[in-house]
């Protein structure tokens, strides 16, 4: 069962069936996050079976949307600790993800219905406290309990049409999850909790609620604030769509596979995978094997190298093509990266991508297109510097770092960028990932020789890579250089200078939305105090006005009559602390667009 699909689960039922169990199976839970993993797990007869040794979980249904979809042998069912430890290791059903061979477009919502609503106000309402409590408390101490308020909050904002709003809650509840199975984990095993992002999405998720919560009733609904149910499309009758390159995938969370990028003549962008759960052994597996679009079969290796003739289907802005059993595609030949819509990418200069990189990195993850973080680049490179290549910009003139994206011994990364480090002078056309917060540095995926006249061409293509390279599959050699030195030329390691580092007010943001108010206790009040002047003397008033008060909200006690040290409301501590987050979070994306340009 290890790499087969498990169920998902909706999170109104397993928010109702945290919250329907005892308190002692919650702390038990919280203890052993995640003890259903010891278990057996099998497929029989369209369900999933969990045999944990005493007794018997079975899920009948590959989404579990009712609580009648999960049994259990034991007289407690379905509020036992089988069934609870069970769903709590399955995915979140998310309601966003659709068939990509969907035949009609989404059908856009009327006025009325982009109007708040009362239930609509309370349910962003309820997500803003839990958020606050959840803050208050700490990611790491946000148990079973806070875990199914989140749920069900998150289910409420589904229910009514708060997309955005929801899908951001479950990215904050699988930061929680995450964080605690780390906390909890004896074996040493690459952690998938980034506290930076979780700093993030928690700071979008509160961000979208607080304005959700300052709209008057019946007022207008922006929609990138609401978001959308399902993936819109937008029917065709032909178009062609011309391969850019493939992409590894492996994560941390045992997830593995291929991508591939197309792009059509009017500049859209579309992506055809296969990611799986498996390890880095099914990386190549993927990349061969073949992929359905528009009702054709074709391996993601062929597809990058091939132009698609599709008719009869529909696209969407993120790059999906859909159209069901109308659509029809044919392979045919292409002219590979020297055909006109992929060298007008070529051609734009990169400050001017770069700056659309930004801007639509502004909008919420589930509406960028795809390819909105690549960049197109003619560059000459020139060297190693450390583990990056070092190019040349030949259109701006500019000095880039080019890094590894997957460093892994199956990928092979690592070795075709020390073969490009042995051919300095060498132009090469590439295709990779910017890394905004890094300035200077691109994730290099893909990349094909640039013949400039009168220039010395030491590189040739073989047949098996026809027209580009892609780097995390395609493995170069030796052979393949007409020309080139022993060993890679090197550049001395330089300190970056170029880094947007994260400062003191985000080193507190983090601390608190890991640690909640008891990461400031009366013997750190000081030091917050000392960082503040620090900020005020580097002219960064605002951030030290937000640290301040974050650092006065924080440690404000007034015990009630229960004995209560903190206040039930959190509501204080999570405005300051989103305004603190918001402020910092934009002045990092203005410094880093400055510094790109």
């Amino acid at each position: 069962m290890t790499n087969s699909p498990r169920p998902t689960v909706a999170p109104g039922v397993l928010g109702e069936i945290l919250a329907s169990a005892p308190a002692r199976l919650q702390r038990k839970l919280d203890k052993n996050p995640e003890a259903a993993e010891d278990w057996k797990w099998q497929h029989k007869d369209g369900e999933v079976v969990v045999d944990t040794g005493s007794e018997t979980v079975t899920l009948k249904a590959n989404e579990i949307r009712t609580v009648d979809n999960v049994t259990c042998t034991c007289l407690l069912s379905p509020r036992c600790f089988h069934v609870v430890a069970t769903l709590s290791l399955l995915e979140i059903a998310d309601a966003g993800e659709e068939s990509e061979a969907a035949v009609e477009p989404e059908v856009i919502a009327d006025d009325e219905e982009n109007r708040l609503t009362d239930k609509q106000a309370r349910a962003a309402k309820e997500m803003f406290n839990v958020l606050g409590t959840i803050l208050a408390g700490g990611l790491r101490a946000a148990g079973a309990s806070q875990q199914s308020r989140l749920l069900r909050a998150v289910h409420e904002c589904r229910s009514h049409g708060l997309h955005r709003l929801a899908a951001s809650g479950l990215r904050v509840l699988q930061h929680i999850r995450q964080l605690r199975i780390d906390a909890h984990a004896t074996d040493e095993v690459a952690s998938e909790f980034d506290s930076d992002v979780a700093v993030t999405d928690l700071g979008d998720a509160l961000e979208v609620a607080w304005r959700l919560c300052q709209l008057e009733e019946n007022a207008a609904l922006p929609a990138p604030i609401v978001g959308t149910a399902r993936r819109r499309y937008t029917p065709f009758t032909s178009m062609k769509l011309h391969g850019l390159f493939s992409e590894p995938i492996l994560t941390n969370s045992g997830y593995a596979g291929a991508v591939t990028y197309l792009i059509s003549e009017d500049g859209w962008m579309a992506s055809v995978s296969d990611v799986q759960p498996g390890d880095a052994s099914r990386l190549r597996q993927a990349w061969k094997s073949g992929v359905d679009v528009a009702g054709m079969s074709i391996s993601n290796r062929e597809l990058s190298r091939s132009a698609l003739l599709i008719s009869q289907a529909t696209r969407s802005a993120d790059g999906r093509i859909g159209g069901g059993q109308s659509a029809r595609a044919v392979a045919v030949k292409t002219e590979g990266w020297s055909c006109a819509a992929i060298q007008k990418r070529f051609n734009e200069p990169l400050t001017a991508q770069i700056e659309r990189c930004f801007s639509l990195q502004t909008l919420p993850f589930e509406q960028r297109p795809a390819g909105s973080d690549f960049v197109f680049v003619t560059a000459e490179m020139m060297g190693y510097m450390g583990h990056r290549l070092i190019g040349r910009d030949v259109n701006s003139d500019s000095v880039l770092q080019f890094s590894i994206p997957i460093d892994h011994d199956e990928v092979p990364f690592r070795e075709n960028f020390s073969l490009l480090a042995r051919a300095p002078g060498q132009v090469w056309q590439c295709i990779g990932r910017v890394q905004l917060s890094q300035p200077g540095e691109i994730s290099l995926l893909a990349l094909a020789p640039h013949l400039i006249e009168g220039q010395e061409h030491v590189f040739s293509l073989p047949d098996s890579m026809s027209f580009h390279v892609d780097l995390g599959f395609d493995e170069l050699s030796r052979s393949h250089f007409t020309k080139a030195e022993r060993s890679p030329v090197q550049f001395p390691v330089q300190a970056a200078t170029n880094t947007v580092s994260d400062d003191v007010l985000f080193r507190w943001l983090r601390a608190i939305a890991i640690g909640g108010r008891h990461a400031v206790p009366s013997g750190k009040v000081n030091a917050m105090v000392r960082d503040a002047r620090h900020l005020a003397r580097q002219l960064r008033p605002t951030a030290s006005a937000l640290l301040t008060n974050l650092a006065e909200t924080a440690v404000s006690t007034s015990t009630d009559l229960r004995g209560l040290r903190f206040p039930a409301n959190s509501e204080s501590l999570a405005q300051h602390w989103l305004a603190a987050e918001f402020a910092y979070r934009s002045s990092k994306r203005h410094l880093a667009q400055k510094m790109w340009a």
